[in-house]
């Protein structure tokens, strides 16, 4: 982030007017670094939450990223618009975030997904159960393993019968039989 981000955050809610100017700017590179001052200073101001949120209807990964991950830290006036937006970005995959980002073969939808994942996770117990289970179904279903698991453990956490026991069919359809690995290590 940008000096400057560190310097706003620092200044916690005094700073909440100007993060909300930079996330209107529309310049995806000032909106990153406001959507990380907005997670930092957890400003429980209305306006400045649903301005993150909006973000998520950004063209740009790394806005909608960071977005994500500072929706984890604020307090949402309106979970199921957020909810809306997230499941809006696990059920239409961008085209253009489909290449690999890293060596290791992530694209940018598997790291929107990952943030997703820690998001749901921070709100499982705050968010109601019923509202979180249609992302998380969809996760389970279309996101990488390391996603779908911290989305199921979400639903463990959340309370619900009904989510616990989606987690656990996940849980049971990847369960591994290590002694078929025998003595040796295949890598």
């Amino acid at each position: 982030m940008e000096s400057a981000a560190y310097r706003l955050a620092a200044l916690g809610d005094q700073s909440a007017e100007a993060v909300c100017a930079l996330i209107e700017s529309g310049d995806p590179w000032l909106q990153v670094n406001a959507a990380f001052v907005a997670g930092e200073i957890a400003d429980s101001k209305s306006e400045l939450s649903a301005l993150v949120a909006k973000l998520l209807e950004s063209p740009h990964q790394q806005v909608v990223r960071q977005a994500i991950d500072a929706l984890a830290f604020m307090q949402s006036p309106d979970s199921q618009k957020v909810l809306q937006r997230l499941e809006r970005l696990v059920s239409q995959r961008q085209s253009s975030w489909q290449s690999a980002q890293v060596q290791r073969g992530w694209t940018a939808t598997d790291q929107v997904d990952m943030n997703i994942a820690m998001l749901l996770l921070a709100k499982c117990e705050e968010w109601e159960s019923d509202d979180v289970m249609a992302i998380s179904v969809k996760m389970l279903e279309r996101s990488n393993d390391y996603a779908s698991s911290i989305v199921a453990e979400a639903m463990i956490r959340s309370g619900s019968l009904k989510a616990r026991k989606h987690a656990i069919r996940y849980y049971q359809d990847r369960a591994w039989n290590t002694s078929l690995l025998g003595k040796g290590r295949a890598y």
